[in-house]
């Protein structure tokens, strides 16, 4: 099975933290992401390994995801599945003074025949994921403590 993947990082300037905090809830998408249509948690309390987000965004139909790792406050790992693939993406932030460093890596296992056209989705997200950095980065340099919002459902 081939494996295609992206890595994408930015600094941004806020508590490290609270860059792990706010990243690693999926919820929070809804903040940043105008492609993201539906988040929801399904399970109680604090993120941590085995919570499960049920999550639509504009280009996918409902997506199970779910948190396999988890170290606060410096890395996470969600796992899903989606037209053919096994997705993992691997969050990670680190204290730079002043500020955090933070990466996204996104790795896709294509199952069957989506190995032809893995590449193109991965080439997709690669640019969508320039554009979710900086808007991250603007919405936590904006606003460190950013507080809740009313979820967007469609």
């Amino acid at each position: 099975m081939a494996v295609v993947s992206y890595l994408r990082e930015t600094i941004i300037h806020a508590e490290p933290e609270e860059v792990f905090d706010f990243c690693s809830d999926l919820c929070n998408e809804l903040v940043w992401n105008p492609n993201a249509e539906h988040v929801e948690k399904l399970d109680s309390g604090p993120v941590g390994v085995g919570t499960r987000f049920e999550a639509r965004w504009a280009n996918t139909g409902k997506v199970e995801v779910e948190v396999i790792q988890f170290d606060p406050p410096r890395t996470w790992t969600t796992r899903s599945a989606t037209r053919g693939m096994d997705v993992l993406f691997r969050g990670t932030v680190t204290d730079v003074g002043g500020g955090a460093h933070y990466s996204a890596r996104m790795v896709l296992k294509p199952k069957g025949l989506a190995w032809l056209y893995a590449p193109l989705a991965l080439l997709a997200m690669r640019r969508q994921e320039a554009t979710h950095l900086r808007l991250i980065k603007e919405t936590l340099e904006a606003n460190p403590v950013v507080g809740e919002r009313p979820p967007r459902s469609v």
